[in-house]
């Protein structure tokens, strides 16, 4: 358990740490191995196999790679002691260099699988901690939703009366405009919580790719406006996909509100498709102040926001919903040139259309 966790430790050093650990433990070697008299043969055999330590150790931080090559370099290092000590060329020491190269290679071939599980470990774990905090926002979500509604169509009411004896113009006026605006954005902050804490169940059936893609471009096409950001649709009409219209069109807005509010002083949202094998990919790209790497870890998880007055949910939810149609959300920052969201969706078969 021990060695275990100091394994666990040296995988988060950084590159330069790691190669420099490796090469360190190497030239240590190699210089014991040769300022050591020649009659410690015990010693020197000992030395022989220490080699073993940064080939394993570098196959288990890089791989395949990491090991051959170590296992090469400690070969080269090794190979001239052979006749230097021995005095004599003995078969088994060469064999040994080519035990060096096959432990390289076997251990960065596992390492590498086991990299991959471990990875694949990690986003299940992350997905069940995803979906515990669901289910409790779920309960959360059901149970407030109601006492909060209720008063908020109440004061909803009572502001649209209240508003008839002070129309447009009279000083109180503003303060009513006031009132219904934040009512709003509570009842808006409210769905979000529904929607992201209870989904409904998605209807599939063959759908226009530019059809969302046009619909949900009208909706932002003012708040664009007013950020004086131009929206560049390149979807080619013939591209059919497979999903629920109403949650598609949800979650393609939350990435172009997200895209057009990057753009602080006037830029463009390039939303474009391509088809593959697999099926369709949609890029939506901004030209914002783009993002960090540490924001993009985090995006999606809900709550999140680098806004001042965001939810943190729309992505969030965004996500949740593209996953459900068996597609996949990713961001990308581009620097200097804003961020690339890249949705990736089944197309629609010859059947279904």
């Amino acid at each position: 358990m021990i060695v275990f966790r100091y394994f666990l430790m040296l995988r988060r050093l950084v590159i330069k740490e790691k190669v420099a650990t490796i090469g360190v433990l190497l030239f240590v070697i190699t210089l014991f191995h040769y300022s050591a008299p020649h009659q410690w043969y015990l010693f020197h055999t000992v030395m022989g196999h220490a080699y073993v330590i940064p080939i394993i150790i570098a196959s288990y931080w890089f791989a395949l790679k990491g090991g051959l090559i170590s296992s090469i370099i400690a070969g080269i290092l090794f190979s001239p002691h052979i006749p230097f000590q021995f005095k004599e060329v003995e078969v088994d020491k060469f064999i040994g260099l080519f035990v060096y190269a096959v432990i390289g290679a076997v251990t960065g071939v596992l390492s590498g699988k086991l990299q991959k599980q471990a990875e694949e470990i990690y986003d299940a774990e992350e997905h069940l901690h995803a979906t515990a905090r669901l289910s409790s926002l779920g309960e959360l979500a059901a149970s407030m939703a109601h006492e909060i509604r209720n008063p908020l169509g109440a004061i909803k009411g009572a502001v649209e009366i209240l508003e008839d004896d002070f129309p447009k113009g009279h000083e109180k006026h503003e303060f009513f405009e006031i009132i219904s605006k934040e009512v709003k954005r509570l009842n808006k902050i409210v769905e979000e919580f529904l929607g992201l804490a209870r989904p409904r169940q998605a209807a599939h059936r063959p759908l226009s790719l530019l059809e969302i893609i046009r619909t949900v471009s009208f909706l932002v096409f003012f708040k664009a406006k007013k950020r004086r950001v131009q929206l560049d649709i390149d979807i080619p009409a013939h591209i059919q996909i497979t999903g629920d219209p109403d949650l598609l069109k949800q979650a393609f807005l939350n990435i172009f509100i997200n895209a057009v509010e990057s753009i602080e002083n006037g830029g463009t949202v390039s939303i474009s498709s391509r088809e593959d094998e697999t099926g369709v990919v949609v890029e939506v790209a901004d030209t914002g102040a783009g993002i960090s790497p540490e924001v993009i870890e985090k995006m999606f998880k809900p709550f999140f926001t680098t806004k001042g007055t965001g939810t943190g949910l729309g992505l969030s939810i965004a996500n949740r919903i593209f996953r459900e149609h068996n597609g996949l959300l990713k961001a990308e920052n581009r620097v200097g040139k804003g961020t690339v969201m890249s949705i990736y969706l089944p197309k629609a078969s010859e059947r279904e259309i």
